[in-house]
C-alpha cells in the first residue's frame, strides 16, 4: 500500500493561513505531497462482521516534507456492506520532519505537533 497526499489542497478557516504553509511550516511550495508506504502487512485476525469496528496498526514509512520516518499509526476498520471504513490518526512532532513552526506576527505561539488524521474507504468493485 501506498498513500500520497496533496498538501497544496489543504484548507482552514483562513486563505491566508492557507497560503502561509506554501512558504513556512510544511512549505508545500517545495514539498507538495506527503506519502505513507506501508512496511508491513496489516493484521486483522478472522473475517470481519458487519459493523464490527477492529483494532489494528498500520507500520510504515511517513514522507513529509522531505524526510521520512517509521511510524506506526492506530487504526479502526468497520465493514458496512461492501465498503470497509478505516480511520486514523498520528500525533507528528515538527522537529521529526524538520518542520519550523510557522512565525506570523498575529500568532502569539505555535504548538510543536500536529496530528495527521485520515479516513479511507475500501469498497468491493466485482466479484
Amino acid at each position: 500500500v501506498e498513500i500520497t497526499a496533496d498538501l497544496t489542497t489543504l484548507q482552514s478557516s483562513s486563505d491566508n493561513r492557507d497560503r502561509q504553509l506554501g512558504r513556512q511550516a510544511l512549505e508545500t511550495a517545495t514539498f507538495p505531497t506527503a506519502t505513507f508506504v506501508l512496511t508491513t502487512p496489516i493484521e486483522l485476525g478472522s473475517d470481519p462482521v458487519e459493523g464490527q469496528v477492529i483494532e489494528t496498526i498500520a507500520t510504515g514509512d511517513l514522507t513529509l516534507h522531505g524526510v521520512t520516518k517509521s511510524v506506526q499509526i492506530p487504526l479502526q476498520a468497520r465493514l458496512e456492506g461492501n465498503t470497509i471504513a478505516v480511520a486514523g490518526s498520528l500525533r507528528i512532532a515538527f522537529t521529526d520532519f524538520e518542520i519550523e513552526k510557522p512565525q506570523a506576527m498575529l500568532v502569539l505561539s505555535v504548538e510543536d505537533a500536529a496530528v495527521m488524521e485520515l479516513l479511507i474507504h475500501f469498497t468491493r468493485c466485482c466479484g
